[in-house]
Formats: structure tokens, sequence, C-alpha cells
């Protein structure tokens, strides 16, 4: 709660939960800037995180497309830290937190996102290449499962990938899901009735003869899928 600028709390529910508990150390970082706007990515460190250790890497990547990561506990990302992983994300153009002009990049989907990303992973890779090994592995639910299925159709630079609840054609999306309409005319700026060739270009399906990445789509909790 905040009173007059200062942060009060409220409640320590958690103290006695959390102090028998180990929580992985999490850093944040700015991996790059266009126009004066900061590109947020987050680093959770592996649990007794050695410098003279190599680790492997899991990228996570959020639903929405408008949602954002931030300094609340990410229960994910802890497990996944706790058992020997660098787990990194980043907040790319389409998220929320930076201003409507940020999040609102409607058509350009698989396009901007992708690219800032990328430049986040690569920029973890350079910055950490000392600590981390060439397992690298990404996971997305919901956008970020379309995501995951956009990566691995665009570029082969993970081992392995799981799509969860992942959208990989945009056009059967549009006829048979509850918020078809809704997403994707956010992803591609139009609709199947009116240009079907840009839905065409939004849907990972389309590129599915790229894929040489070891991946699993999972609905909800049921696996459907492995390769």
């Amino acid at each position: 709660m905040f009173n007059n600028s200062s942060l009060d709390c409220l409640t320590e529910f958690n103290k006695s939960y959390i102090q028998n508990k180990n929580i992985c150390d999490v850093k944040v970082y700015t991996y790059k800037e266009i126009n004066n706007i900061k590109f947020d990515g987050f680093v959770i460190y592996p649990l007794e995180y050695c410098e003279n250790k190599k680790y492997p890497v899991i990228l996570l990547i959020h639903g929405g497309p408008k949602i954002v990561y931030s300094n609340q506990f990410n229960f994910e990302a802890q497990l996944l830290a706790s058992n020997g992983y660098f787990v990194v994300c980043c907040n790319p153009r389409g998220s929320d937190g930076k201003g409507n002009s940020f999040s609102n990049i409607v058509g350009k989907f698989g396009v901007l996102d992708y690219l800032d990303i990328i430049d986040f992973i690569n920029w973890f890779k350079d910055k950490f290449k000392n600590n981390i090994n060439e397992n690298k592995i990404v996971i997305g639910n919901s956008y970020g499962g379309y995501m995951v299925n956009w990566i691995i159709t665009h570029t082969n630079i993970f081992k392995a990938a799981i799509s969860c609840k992942g959208i990989s054609n945009l056009k059967t999306m549009f006829f048979t899901s509850d918020i078809g309409k809704e997403f994707v005319f956010k992803i591609c700026g139009t609709s199947p009735f009116e240009n079907s060739q840009k839905v065409d270009f939004h849907s990972p399906i389309n590129y599915l003869n790229n894929v040489k990445t070891l991946h699993c789509f999972c609905i909800q909790n049921l696996i459907i899928d492995a390769i």
C-alpha cells in the first residue's frame, strides 16, 4: 500500500512460509533502448549459483500479449531456477507498462515483438557467455505459446521448445475461438475476410517446414503432441 509516496506493509502473511524456502536471485537489466524507451530484461539466477559453472537457459514468454513481467513473485521462474536453470524473460513491444505506443503494435506481432525477444536472448548470451551452456529452451503460454511457435518456425537457436495453449493457425482461431475475432485482429490488424494473405503471414503453421527444434505442444495440462 502506498501512502504519501512511501510503501507500507499491510501483512506478512507469507513470511513464515518463505523464510524456510530457497528463493533464487532476480536481477533486472536494460538490454536495449529505442526512442528513450528502456527495454526490461529479467534474469533469475540458478539456485546456489556459481560463476565457475555453466548452466542451461530457459526463456519464458508471457501471455497476453498485453501483460508485463515485473518485480512481483514469479513461481514458475523460481521453480525452474531452483532446478538449476538460468530463467530469463523480457517485455517486448506489445507488452504493458510502457505506454500505449509501446503496447499498441496491432498488425505487427511476430515482427516487432520477435525482434525484441531475439535481441534480448542475444544480449543475454553475450553477457553471460561464460556462465551458460548450449542447452537453451523457450517456453510460453497462450500468446507466449504463439510466440514460441513463431520463434521455432523462424530460428533454430533453441534446443527445445514448449508451447502451452499456443496458437499456430490464426484462421482456425478466428472461426472457432471465443476470443478469435479480437485476438486475430490484434495480431494481424485485419481478418481472414479482409486480407487472407496477411492472416496467413502471421500464422506460424505456414512456416512449419522450417522447424528443426525439438518441441512439445500442450493444451491445458494435456500433452497432445511431442516430437
